[in-house]
């Protein structure tokens, strides 16, 4: 019994450490910010945008126009 005990707290130890985890990495990730292309909808996530990705929408092949989404 006491051996059921302790696996069963350990199991929820890890199950916590793990959700924080994924929290504290989630909140990391909305605190770097959010951007978007405001022609092809691309993504980006992080301090501020790539100053020299090209758009694969536009013609010619432009950067991108980033919006801040968050």
């Amino acid at each position: 019994m006491r051996q059921l005990r302790r696996e069963f707290l350990r199991i929820i130890a890890v199950t916590t450490l793990s959700v924080a985890c994924v929290a504290g990495s989630a909140g990391l990730a909305m605190a770097a910010g959010l951007w978007e292309c405001n022609y092809c909808h691309q993504q980006y996530q992080g301090a501020s945008p790539p100053a020299f990705a090209k758009c694969p929408s536009k013609e010619m092949k432009q950067n991108h126009w980033w919006i801040k989404k968050g």
